[in-house]
C-alpha cells in the first residue's frame, strides 16, 4: 500500500531549506531519540525529510512524518575482520 504526506502539508522551513538532500531514498538511519526510520523523501523547499518509522510492532501502521536533518544520524555498523 503506497503513503502519501498530506496534502496542504504547512510545515515549517527550516535553514536547510532549498539545499539539496544529504542522504538518498531508502536510507535506513537513526533519529536523536533512537528510533530506525527510513528516507522516504525530501521536501527541499522546506529542507526536511519525509521518513517512515521502521521501530512498529508487527501488524501497526505508522504515519509518515518531517523530520529535519539535524534530528538524524547515519546507522555505524559494526565490522569484524
Amino acid at each position: 500500500m503506497l503513503r502519501e504526506m498530506p496534502k496542504g502539508d504547512t510545515g515549517v522551513l527550516t535553514e536547510y531549506a532549498g539545499k539539496d538532500a544529504e542522504y538518498e531514498k531508502g536510507s535506513v538511519m537513526l533519529t536523536v531519540e533512537g528510533r530506525r526510520v527510513m528516507i522516504v523523501d525530501y521536501l527541499k523547499d522546506k529542507g526536511l525529510y519525509v521518513v517512515d518509522n521502521l521501530d512498529v510492532t508487527a501488524g501497526s501502521i505508522s504515519p509518515l512524518y518531517r523530520i529535519s536533518p539535524d534530528k538524524l544520524q547515519k546507522i555505524i555498523e559494526n565490522k569484524e575482520e
